[in-house]
């Protein structure tokens, strides 16, 4: 749980897309991308996040992680968002009302706290969701169709990967709801079951960059 974004890039970068040269008429290169992997920094604490959350609540195995959820996607949504930070996306309403007066922020921006303020905390399960589908397509739904295609491999490796798929196969996967991805609101604006008012539609046609965790970008989200 110690990588470094250099370490991080070094791994990548042999998977990074060639180098794309644009040349001139006569024949001799005028310029070169080279493609940069955005975020580098963050990407790199959230794996380090991924691997201490693993270390401290979970053995280290990601595998023992999903057993723990006793084949719940519900239960592994919870799980995730108490292991990793990174999964939490949530916004406390009771800062637009410190905002709105000028007063400091009283609100505590503990995750116990968020937890159980369930009246003024708006959250957001996109992250973690998105994970657990990702497991249950891979491994759970997926799983007969892997096991058919792995028929080479030995008795004991076909045991261990049979246990890791049935950990997998959720039985409450009707229950992960819609992810709030960015996509959804400029579908549902499109075809008019959204309709913003006339300031908020004048920001968002002109490109302008709504304030992260303030009213009208979280009520375009929930």
């Amino acid at each position: 749980a110690s990588l470094t974004p250099a370490e991080l890039h070094a791994m990548l970068h042999p998977h990074f897309p060639p180098t794309n040269e644009q040349h001139s008429e006569n024949g001799t290169p005028s310029s070169t991308t080279v493609y940069e992997l955005p975020n580098l920094t963050v990407r790199c604490q959230l794996l380090n996040e991924l691997g201490k959350g693993l270390l401290e609540h979970h053995n280290g195995s990601a595998l023992h992680m999903i057993s723990k959820a006793d084949r719940s996607a519900d239960a592994l949504i919870g799980i995730l968002l108490d292991s990793f930070p990174g999964f939490r996306d949530y916004v406390d309403t009771k800062e637009w009302d410190a905002a709105a007066t000028g007063a400091p922020s009283p609100i505590s921006r503990e995750w116990e706290y968020a937890k159980s303020s369930s009246s003024s905390v708006i959250h957001f399960y996109k992250r973690a969701q998105i994970a657990t589908a990702d497991i249950w397509a891979a491994l759970g739904r997926g799983g007969s169709a892997a096991a058919a295609a792995t028929t080479t491999t030995s008795n004991a490796t076909a045991e261990k990967n049979e246990r890791s798929r049935n950990c997998c196969r959720f039985e409450d996967a009707d229950l992960i709801t819609t992810f709030p991805d960015y996509r959804v609101p400029q579908i549902l604006r499109h075809v008019r079951v959204m309709r913003y008012a006339s300031e908020l539609a004048n920001s968002v046609d002109g490109k302008a960059e709504l304030d992260g965790g303030g009213s009208d970008e979280v009520s375009i989200r929930a």
